[in-house]
């Protein structure tokens, strides 16, 4: 193991490459390569799980198939239709989630707040309009659930604004950003677009004109009310299909989500 921890850095890895010849480099991929060939399959699933990673910036997303919410009912949510929502949450231990902003175009200033909060489960996903809801209290408490496994896609603009504007703190959330760059090596920011093509093999469309339009509008568009319910949607999809194919993966998560999933 002496050997293996000297050379499992990159940075290590690179001043090697960067000193020796590729004749020695050769004989260094002929040798591991042939020590792999005697590893047991859960093993062999790992490391090829990580040498996919590794061209992840290479994959061509634009001719794979379109993402679909498959047989999902989305619902947009209001205060008559609160109870049901928040029954048909709380009846699930996992959900995707994530929110949008109406964005603000004009330097310094200050958020607009926190506009649309979606939450999807295997069957549905539910669309809350904060601004346009009386009390969006039950949604909160969802949030604040330790008993339900919230899972998204880069969580940390998300934990801010819940603390700014509603003073609450997030509970049992699990980040996959933060499961690509802290558990499995990814050095750059995965996001929803790579994590779904990555995992599930299908392109999502995210649009930059559609994340920036007005989401306090009193009224959604077709094309918000598809972007919302992918965007949870797809952390749900993504997590549960990693967990499946990848099962090894829950040895490296804290025992909370382990208990939970």
């Amino acid at each position: 193991m002496t050997i293996f921890r000297t050379l499992a850095d990159n940075r290590r890895l690179n001043i090697i490459k960067n000193s020796c010849d590729n004749d020695f480099l050769e004989r260094i991929d002929f040798a591991v390569n042939q020590a792999l060939k005697e590893i047991d399959t859960s093993t062999s699933s790992i490391i090829s799980l990580f040498e996919a990673i590794d061209t992840i910036d290479s994959l061509d997303i634009d001719n794979m198939p379109a993402y679909s919410l498959e047989s999902r009912n989305v619902q947009l949510i209001g205060d008559d239709e609160m109870e049901h929502a928040i029954s048909a949450i709380r009846s699930h231990g996992v959900v995707g989630f994530d929110t949008e902003q109406r964005p603000t175009f004009k330097s310094g200033a200050p958020s607009n707040g926190i506009a649309i909060i979606q939450i999807s489960t295997a069957s549905d996903c539910f669309i809350f309009q904060v601004k346009r809801t009386d009390n969006i209290s039950q949604v909160l408490d969802i949030l604040q659930d330790h008993r339900i496994l919230k899972i998204g896609i880069g969580l940390k603009g998300d934990k801010s604004a819940f603390k700014r504007e509603f003073d609450i703190k997030l509970q049992s959330c699990a980040d996959i950003e933060w499961l690509f760059t802290s558990k499995l090596g990814y050095e750059n920011q995965i996001g929803t677009k790579k994590s779904v093509a990555f995992i599930l093999g299908n392109k999502i469309q995210k649009s930059k004109s559609m994340s920036t339009s007005n989401w306090e509008a009193p009224t959604l568009s077709n094309a918000q009310i598809k972007y919302a319910a992918e965007d949870s949607s797809a952390a749900y999809d993504v997590f549960t299909k990693m967990m499946i194919d990848y099962p090894f993966l829950m040895e490296s998560m804290p025992k909370w989500i382990h208990n939970k999933f």
